[in-house]
């Protein structure tokens, strides 16, 4: 069977290796997801997978052309990745230099519920976008779980404007053409930003 993993946008066949037999490695990760975040808290470094062959690209999220408004393109093996791209893919168009900083200052709780999965998506967004503009916090480190409400957990650190820039002043996120599809084995919405 085969195994591949994306890390850093790109996508590894870890096939051949016997760490990865099975689909699993160390009974601790699953191949088909993006490992970005977990290999970088690894005991062993990236080097290890230059000996594997890249196949592909990954997309967290994807900046999308919208008439007058700005959009993103978001994908995840899982609903809880999907939220979490979101809000990096939100971040991204909001500062002109958001490298997803691996900020350790303070983590934040978020808990939040609501009817549906759009309606709970545009309210984590806007959260988000929230305490941007009146606590002037720019979040990373995203850990969202999603069972009926949304549990979720991220690192910030303020907005300093010599380090992060300005791009796009967001006013909201929209219900705009909001839908989320499974398209294949990934999860993928589009998410309109009312600019």
């Amino acid at each position: 069977m085969p195994a591949y993993i994306a890390f850093e946008g790109k996508v590894y066949d870890v096939t051949e290796s016997p760490l990865w037999r099975n689909g699993g490695h160390q009974a601790v990760h699953e191949a088909g997801r993006d490992l970005t975040r977990e290999l970088n808290n690894a005991p062993h470094g990236k080097e290890m997978l230059d000996k594997f062959p890249i196949v592909g690209e990954f997309l967290w999220y994807k900046e999308i052309e919208h008439t007058a408004d700005a959009g993103i393109r978001a994908y995840g093996a899982t609903i809880d990745e999907l939220f979490e791209n979101c809000a990096y893919g939100m971040h991204s168009i909001m500062l002109e230099n958001y490298d997803v900083p691996k900020s350790k200052e303070r983590s934040f709780d978020f808990e939040l519920e609501s009817d549906n999965l759009e309606s709970l998506l545009v309210k984590w967004l806007n959260e988000l976008l929230f305490y941007f503009e009146t606590e002037s916090l720019v979040f990373s480190d995203f850990v969202v779980k999603i069972n009926k409400k949304l549990k979720a957990k991220a690192s910030f650190e303020r907005y300093d404007e010599k380090k992060h820039g300005y791009a796009t002043l967001i006013k909201a996120v929209t219900y705009h053409n909001l839908e989320i599809k499974k398209e294949k084995d990934i999860y993928v919405v589009e998410v309109i930003f009312d600019v």
